[in-house]
C-alpha cells in the first residue's frame, strides 16, 4: 500500500512523461492533492466500509450523474449514450437515454418512436476508427514490415500527387485535399479515383489551418493491404478485435444486430445561406459518414477513417488491450500519443495549438482544447468520431474512458459560426419552418464538461485503489433515468 506522497509523485512523474515542455506540470500538486484528500477523507469518515461501498460513496459525492442528466435529459444535447470510465481493476458503466427517436414507417416516413439504450448498444465509431488504423501501422512497423519514414509511393504508385510525402506524415494529419468530393461519386471504383488524386496544400496554404483530415487515415488502409495481402477489414479481424476479445465489433454489421444499433439518422446541417439540409440516409448499421459509404463500408469494405461499429464493453476491451500490450506493444502505444503538431490555428477568432500524436490527440496544454483531462499522464491519447463517440486511453496510470453516443440523430450537428448567435431560438433549438431543431453544433466542446467529469473520477478510484486492497476486477452497470 502507497502513502499519500508516494501516490502524488507518482501522479506528477506520470504526467510530466512527455518529451515537450510545454504539456508538462499542467494539472499542479496542490490540484492532484485536493483529488486525493477527497478520496483520504471518505476513507475517514468510512473506515468499515468495503472497496465496493467506498466506490459508490466516491461516485455520489463527484456529481457526474446530476451533470449527465442536464447534459441528455434537460439539454438534450444527444438522444443517449452509454459510457464506461475506470481504472484495469474496476469500470462504471453507465447507460442514458435512447438509441431512437425518430423511425420510419413503410413508407418511409418518419415517426415518434423512442427506444432506449441497452448496456449492449452497438454505435457507429465514426472516426475512433482511426485509432485502429493508427494501430495497424505501428504493428507492422513493430515486425519490422514497413518503416514511418517510407515514402507513400514506396507501397502505393497510384497516388502520384503524394511522391515526396511520408506514412509518418500520414500518421500526424498532413493535411491533403481532393479536386472533387469523394462523396459526389456514383461507384466504389469512382470513389477510389478521386482518393487516389489527392493532393498536399503548399506550405502557405496550411497557414492557420487545422492538420485534422480524414485523407490521411483513408491513405493508410491502402498501405495495410499492400503491405499485408489481404483486406483491411481482415487485418483488423486476426490482429486487433482476435487479440483484444472484441466480439461485438464489426463493420458490416450482422442483420440479426441491426436492430440493436443507435441510430444516426434525421441529422441536419444548416448551410450556409442559412436553410436547413437534413441528412436522413444512415440506416442502422450503416456508416454515418458518407465517403465511407462510397468507399464501400456498408458491402464490408473497411476505410480507414470511419467504418466500424462496436460496443461500450468491446471498446473497453480495445482500451485495456492497449494499456497491458495485448493489441500494441506498450513502446509503441507511447509512441502514438506524442504530440508531434505546433502549428498555431484560428478558430471562431480564437488561436490554439493543436496536439495530434499518431491519428490521434494527444493532451493540449490549454484545457479549453483538450480533449484529455490535465491530470491524467503524458501519454495519453484520445480519438473522438462526428457520430458522438470518445475514447481516451491512459497506458501509464491504467485509466480508460469509452464514451459511446448518437448525437447526429434528430439534431443540428453543424452550423456556420455566423449563423449561430444570429437564429431565432425558441427553447433547445434553432426554429426552422415553424418547428424546434435540437442544437447540437457544439457537442464536441460540451461534451468534455462530461468526459472529464468521468475520467476524474477514474484517477480518485486509481487513487482509492492504491489505499485499499483491490483484490477482484468489477465492473457497475447503472441505468440513469430521467428523474421526471
Amino acid at each position: 500500500m502507497k502513502n499519500y506522497d508516494e501516490i502524488i509523485n507518482n501522479f506528477l512523474r506520470n504526467q510530466n512523461n512527455t518529451p515537450l515542455d510545454s504539456q508538462r506540470n499542467v494539472f499542479s500538486k496542490e490540484e492532484y492533492e485536493r483529488l486525493l484528500d477527497e478520496v483520504t477523507l471518505i476513507l475517514k469518515q468510512n473506515k468499515d466500509k468495503s472497496i465496493d461501498e467506498l466506490r459508490d460513496i466516491l461516485y455520489e459525492k463527484s456529481g457526474l450523474e446530476r451533470k449527465i442528466r442536464n447534459f441528455f435529459y434537460d439539454r438534450k444535447k444527444a438522444p443517449g449514450a452509454v459510457i464506461g470510465f475506470g481504472t484495469d481493476n474496476y469500470e462504471e458503466r453507465l447507460v442514458i437515454g435512447n438509441q431512437e427517436e425518430i423511425a420510419t414507417d413503410n413508407m418511409g416516413n418518419p415517426i415518434y418512436s423512442p427506444k432506449e439504450m441497452n448496456v449492449d448498444t452497438i454505435f457507429d465509431l465514426a472516426s475512433c476508427t482511426k485509432l485502429f488504423t493508427a494501430v495497424a501501422i505501428l504493428q507492422l512497423a513493430g515486425n519490422g514490415e514497413l518503416s514511418v519514414s517510407d515514402n507513400i509511393t514506396k507501397y502505393l504508385p497510384q497516388f502520384h500527387h503524394l511522391g515526396n510525402h511520408t506514412i509518418f506524415d500520414l500518421l500526424t494529419f498532413q493535411p491533403y485535399y481532393t479536386e472533387r468530393r469523394i462523396e459526389t461519386a456514383n461507384s466504389f471504383e469512382e470513389a477510389e479515383e478521386i482518393l487516389f488524386n489527392a493532393k498536399a496544400y503548399t506550405p502557405s496554404e496550411l497557414m492557420g489551418r487545422d492538420r485534422y483530415n480524414d485523407f490521411s487515415s483513408m491513405i493508410l488502409k491502402y498501405i495495410v493491404e499492400e503491405v499485408t495481402g489481404i483486406p483491411f477489414a481482415t487485418y483488423i479481424e486476426k490482429y486487433i478485435l482476435k487479440p483484444g476479445e472484441m466480439e461485438s465489433t464489426y463493420v458490416k454489421v450482422p442483420d440479426e444486430e441491426k436492430d440493436n444499433t443507435a441510430s444516426c439518422n434525421y441529422s441536419y446541417i444548416v448551410l450556409k445561406d442559412g436553410t436547413l439540409d437534413c441528412k436522413c440516409f444512415s440506416r442502422k448499421g450503416i456508416s454515418s459518414d458518407i465517403k465511407a459509404v462510397k468507399l464501400g463500408q456498408p458491402e464490408g469494405k473497411l476505410p480507414g477513417h470511419a467504418g466500424i461499429f462496436s460496443t461500450c464493453e468491446d471498446m473497453t476491451k480495445f482500451g485495456k488491450g492497449l494499456v497491458d500490450g495485448r493489441i500494441l506493444h506498450p513502446a509503441l502505444t507511447n509512441e502514438m500519443a506524442k504530440n508531434r503538431t505546433n502549428s498555431v490555428v484560428y478558430s471562431g477568432g480564437v488561436s490554439y495549438i493543436p496536439t495530434y500524436g499518431f491519428l490521434c490527440n494527444s493532451k493540449n496544454p490549454n484545457r479549453l482544447f483538450s480533449d484529455l483531462h490535465q491530470g491524467l499522464s503524458g501519454n495519453s491519447l484520445s480519438q473522438s468520431g462526428w457520430s458522438g463517440t470518445q475514447v481516451t486511453v491512459d497506458p501509464l496510470n491504467k485509466i480508460h474512458l469509452t464514451y459511446l453516443s448518437n448525437r447526429v440523430h434528430n439534431r443540428i450537428v453543424s452550423m456556420p459560426n455566423n449563423l449561430r448567435m444570429a437564429l431565432r431560438r425558441d427553447g433547445l433549438g434553432a426554429q426552422y419552418y415553424g418547428s424546434a431543431y435540437i442544437d447540437s453544433s457544439q457537442y464536441a466542446f460540451e461534451r468534455r464538461e462530461i468526459t472529464n467529469a468521468c475520467l476524474e473520477l477514474a484517477i480518485k478510484e486509481k487513487m482509492l485503489e492504491e489505499l485499499v486492497k483491490c483484490d477482484k476486477k468489477d465492473v457497475k452497470i447503472r441505468k440513469l433515468k430521467p428523474t421526471r
